[in-house]
């Protein structure tokens, strides 16, 4: 439960529960199999190796690039076959039911590209969309201040502690949980837009987060000081993810897309939207690569605006403050990134308010009022 309640509120899980991506139902498709497949180490149930194939096939059909993560699950239902002595017939029998609803899988999948394009092999993404350089991509991910899943999910940075010790008792598992994790980062750190656009932190990660929870439990079950630590990383994701679901994702977008510091970022190449097969040209969000336009340092700001009684309506695309105009509310004109950067000026977020869940939203227009 305590494991649950660290998912849920210290991780990205919460910020995503309330957005209409897919990235929720990808997580719990891989829950879901990562679940059933260790749930045959104390049942002994060959239904769960087929129920965790068909989970796994639900997280394809959902987002082909799932697919890197079926070879760490064939691995380990193969080690855990071999590990109990069992004739190759039978382990074969029961090595196809878990592979069975992914071949069906990926026919649907392929019936679908057919529909859809035209092609068995078209997916809807451009063809060269993996070639950014792989290093910078997966520091990214992983590390950077801006997009690093340490900062905007903390309690992963147990998942090591936790795979170290999983190593001694239950290495398949570890094992699976490290491919898995080396499948994941390495695709999307290779992948041009490995920072998704307009989404809080990792976006691409959110799915494997379910995965890296495993390890982190088995770190806090083991010491102490270990669970001194949880809770202090549990804390900051609290932080780190409140702010998130607190501040709209639009609100900051929008106050920043004016901004051209391509200069810095550079260029990334991806398909255009008007002239399909085509390539363009579009500068690399700073929110990316800058670490003053970290969403986290964003947020933080955004809410200073906010509890400067500022507010802006989505419904009128109005924004203002109790002083005047946004534009000269001394907070809004002192963005994270003012001292280093002291021509890139925000713009109020038109279209977009700047308190996102509904109940929040509604207490923030009161206290605004009250304060007139």
């Amino acid at each position: 439960m305590s494991l649950a309640v660290a998912y849920s509120l210290g991780t990205l899980a919460w910020v995503y529960a309330g957005v209409d991506g897919t990235e929720p139902l990808q997580a719990l498709c891989l829950a879901g199999a990562l679940l059933f497949v260790l749930n045959h180490r104390s049942e002994r149930l060959e239904s769960s190796f087929a129920a965790g194939g068909i989970a796994l096939t639900c997280a394809v059909i959902t987002k082909p690039a799932n697919a890197v993560l079926v070879p760490a699950f064939v691995v380990y239902v193969i080690a855990v076959l071999r590990s109990r002595r069992i004739d190759r017939g039978e382990a074969a029998r029961i090595l196809t039911c878990v592979i069975a609803p992914l071949v069906a899988g990926c026919v649907f999948l392929v019936w679908l590209n057919w529909i859809r394009f035209g092609s068995v092999l078209e997916t809807g993404y451009e063809q060269d969309a993996f070639r950014n350089p792989f290093f910078r991509g997966v520091y990214g991910l992983a590390f950077s201040v801006n997009k690093g899943v340490i900062f905007y999910s903390p309690p992963v940075l147990l998942a090591p502690v936790g795979i170290w010790l999983m190593m001694r008792t239950h290495r398949r598992e570890a094992t699976l949980i490290v491919l898995a994790g080396v499948s994941y980062v390495s695709l999307f750190g290779k992948y041009d837009v490995w920072g998704a656009g307009w989404a809080f932190g990792p976006r691409y990660l959110v799915p494997l987060i379910p995965l890296l929870m495993l390890p982190v439990a088995r770190a806090m079950a083991a010491a102490r000081i270990c669970r001194y630590q949880g809770i202090a990383l549990f804390a900051a994701g609290v932080v780190v993810n409140g702010l998130g679901v607190l501040v709209d994702g639009d609100a900051y977008h929008s106050a920043i897309m004016n901004i051209d510091l391509a200069r810095e970022t550079g260029f990334v190449q991806i398909s255009s939207a008007q002239y399909p097969g085509q390539l363009i040209n579009v500068p690399v969000p700073p929110e990316d690569l800058l670490p003053r336009f970290s969403e986290i340092a964003g947020k933080f700001w955004l809410a200073r605006v906010a509890c400067d009684r500022c507010w802006c309506d989505e419904r009128t695309a109005q924004c203002g403050c109790r002083g005047g105009a946004m534009e000269s509310n001394p907070t809004f004109s002192s963005p994270p990134w003012a001292a280093r950067y002291p021509d890139a000026r925000p713009r109020p977020p038109y279209g977009s308010r700047l308190i996102n869940p509904w109940i929040a939203n509604r207490i923030h227009e009161l206290l605004r009022r009250r304060s007139r």
